[in-house]
């Protein structure tokens, strides 16, 4: 157990972790869905195609969709979640909880 860090960090540096982790993990099914939904024309759709002066294709997100709106609270609270379950887990992420023998 790591005593120089406080329930409160601990629950912040799980918080951090599961924050990257669950955005990380989630984003993609969403531009996957944002993707084929703009082809077909599915509901929830946040994002559009628009074309500058010169012809250039860019993708506009409409950053106050309630899709994305309630992805974002929907992953600050999985991840709040998650940091108050693993609040008293002091052991590093990458630190085995066993470990092999030699030659093993």
């Amino acid at each position: 157990m790591n005593a120089h860090r406080s329930i409160a960090g601990n629950w912040f540096r799980h918080f951090f972790v599961g924050l990257y982790a669950m955005t990380y993990l989630s984003f993609g099914f969403m531009l996957v869905y944002q993707y084929i939904g703009m082809k077909f024309d599915w509901p929830g759709v946040f994002l559009t195609m628009i074309h500058d002066a010169a012809g250039n294709p860019w993708l506009d997100v409409n950053w106050s969709h309630p899709v994305v709106l309630g992805w974002a609270t929907l992953v600050l609270c999985a991840a709040t979640v998650w940091g108050l379950f693993k609040r008293h887990d002091f052991m590093e992420y990458r630190e085995a909880a066993t470990e092999s023998q030699p030659g093993f």
